[in-house]
């Protein structure tokens, strides 16, 4: 179904890709605009750390495939600079400021806003790791120098946060393979904590789990906030739980001229 919109703000350069035939199809960061005038906080800044990160997700079966990021943070928050009177450019711009790039899993992505996101938002206000930045590791097992990228680094402090995912994880080859990924990590003089499902969806294991990272980065653990408690338990069902289901931008996958 087609719906007509009318907008008094004109829309500045590189809003549109152009299809030709007189076909335009919205940019990512117009997309995000549109997206976010009728979605939540949560569900907006998911969408952001989906188009500007390294994964989508097929709308027939839910599979995650491997595609180069469509966007950043970084252009998003410009964007909605120049567009600052249309409707959903605020809560565009606030999920700017909370998404993360480069993720390869949604769950990477909640779990580096639960841990980074500030406390009056519900989260810990940890500082916002690197996802998937690549690193030249020893791996002593193969005897050469190989590029490891830990799902989520804090790079100054050499800490790393590994999600295992039973769906990719399972399999002797699989564990044997990520266990020398770890020890890679570890060689290298990381100190490597990994988190599964379980722990993540159950916030009592989740606190504890940002404890220990918290105190890794002589951060503290629980932010100062008189009623973070309460604010964590709305933002980890909203995050956790967030509607994955909602309809997908369409974004062309070649490259097309921007105008």
């Amino acid at each position: 179904m087609c719906t007509r919109k009318r907008m008094n703000e004109p829309f500045p350069a590189g809003s549109f890709f152009d299809c030709g035939n007189g076909v335009l199809i919205a940019s990512p960061e117009l997309c995000m605009i549109h997206y976010a005038e009728q979605a939540s906080l949560w569900q907006t800044t998911l969408l952001c750390c989906e188009l500007f990160g390294r994964y989508a997700i097929t709308p027939a079966d839910r599979k995650l495939i491997v595609r180069p990021a469509l966007s950043s943070t970084e252009a998003l928050s410009a964007y909605c600079a120049r567009m600052s009177r249309m409707p959903g450019v605020k809560n565009a711009s606030r999920a700017a400021k909370l998404a993360v790039d480069n993720s390869y899993s949604p769950m990477e992505s909640k779990l580096a806003l639960l841990l980074s996101a500030p406390g009056s938002r519900g989260c810990f206000g940890l500082p916002r790791p690197t996802l998937n930045k690549e690193i030249l590791v020893h791996d002593a097992a193969l005897g050469r120098e190989v590029i490891r990228k830990p799902d989520l680094l804090w790079e100054g402090r050499r800490i790393a946060l590994e999600y295992e995912s039973s769906e990719h994880h399972e399999g002797e080859t699989n564990i044997d393979r990520d266990s020398r990924r770890r020890n890679a990590l570890v060689h290298q003089g990381l100190t490597l904590y990994t988190a599964t499902a379980a722990q993540v969806y159950d916030q009592g294991s989740m606190k504890a789990l940002v404890r220990t990272i918290a105190l890794s980065l002589k951060m503290r653990p629980v932010p100062r906030v008189a009623d973070f408690p309460e604010r964590f338990a709305r933002a980890h069902v909203e995050i956790m739980h967030a509607d994955d289901d909602s309809p997908r931008p369409s974004i062309p996958r070649a490259p097309l001229p921007l105008q």
